[in-house]
């Protein structure tokens, strides 16, 4: 919409940012830094414990491996931002 003239900002995620800046280039301008984090995760039945543990396990293991970070370097996101330290099941450790 800004394109078109119809507003003259808006407000917009990290990614659809990142994406803009690399596709038209320095038409956008970023104030500020983020409001806040948003945090997405995986579903799994309560009573699947195990299964809860396989994944808590495997994205710690990416983690620290540093492949958890590489796509968001790439898209030239802020890693602090844009990511977790530390898996957690039901905001738990």
């Amino acid at each position: 919409m800004v394109e078109q003239g119809r507003v003259d900002a808006f407000q917009t995620g990290l990614g659809s940012m990142a994406f803009l800046k690399r596709t038209v280039g320095d038409r956008y301008y970023q104030i500020g830094k983020p409001f806040g984090k948003t945090l997405y995760g995986f579903g799994f039945g309560k009573d699947n414990v195990e299964l809860g543990e396989k994944l808590k396990k495997a994205l710690s293991e990416v983690i620290a491996d540093g492949t958890y970070v590489e796509p968001i370097k790439k898209w030239k996101l802020p890693v602090h931002d844009m990511s977790i330290e530390q898996p957690m099941i039901n905001a738990v450790p």
